[in-house]
């Protein structure tokens, strides 16, 4: 069934979300240079399998990934193992996102919409 299949989605988010923190407070995951890791997580924005992804991820990358917190990163980073067909009406609104992206999800779709639309906007 379609909702099951979706909120089975929703639950392997929370806990690869779950496992990344845990692993990052721990310090497990220390195979990766911060350097290394930022500029992964940022080409990984740029380079996603559409466009209209690429032009909302990939300019928020570029101006918050650096002053990221770790819980922060650990998110981001989930959030780029999401299918764009996935994430796009996330970021859209028309869809719900997993609980532990949703406060990301939103951010995310803030800083686009400002960025595209100008904060000085007029509707037509």
């Amino acid at each position: 069934a379609p909702g099951q299949c979706a909120r089975l989605q929703r639950r392997a988010v929370r806990l690869r979300v779950q496992s990344r923190t845990v692993q990052a407070l721990l310090g497990l995951d220390m195979t990766e240079t911060t350097e290394a890791r930022l500029k992964r997580m940022g080409m990984r924005s740029w380079r996603r399998g559409t466009k209209e992804m690429d032009l909302i991820l990939g300019p928020y990358a570029d101006a918050h990934l650096a002053g990221m917190g770790e819980a922060r990163l650990v998110q981001y980073d989930a959030l780029l193992d999401e299918n764009d067909q996935d994430l796009l009406p996330m970021m859209l609104g028309q869809a719900a996102a997993p609980s532990g992206l949703s406060d990301l999800v939103s951010e995310i779709a803030n800083f686009a919409k400002v960025r595209l639309l100008g904060a000085h906007s007029s509707p037509i």
